[in-house]
């Protein structure tokens, strides 16, 4: 099945572990990624997300980034959206 990270067409509680290794920072809403995210663990489980994050507000100017680099966010950000998920 193909689905978007924002909407998962799984029933909530379905898994122990949900993983992503890199892919998650492509995920144009990440709040709405992480909140689905632990909305289809089991109780108790576990989210182990592998993601690329800039240390700075944004991505230095006069370079053309690759898209993927492009939708990173800063980690000061990300620490809030993992925290309201």
């Amino acid at each position: 099945a193909v689905a978007d990270f924002e909407r998962l067409p799984i029933e909530g509680g379905q898994f122990d572990v949900v993983i992503s290794n890199g892919a998650f920072c492509l995920a144009p809403d990440k709040a709405a990624a992480f909140r689905e995210a632990h909305r289809v663990l089991k109780p108790g489980g576990r989210v182990a997300i592998c993601l690329s994050v800039l240390r700075h507000p944004k991505l230095p100017e006069g370079v053309q980034w690759p898209l993927c680099m492009q939708m990173f966010m800063p980690l000061n950000e990300l620490q809030l959206v993992v925290e309201a998920s």
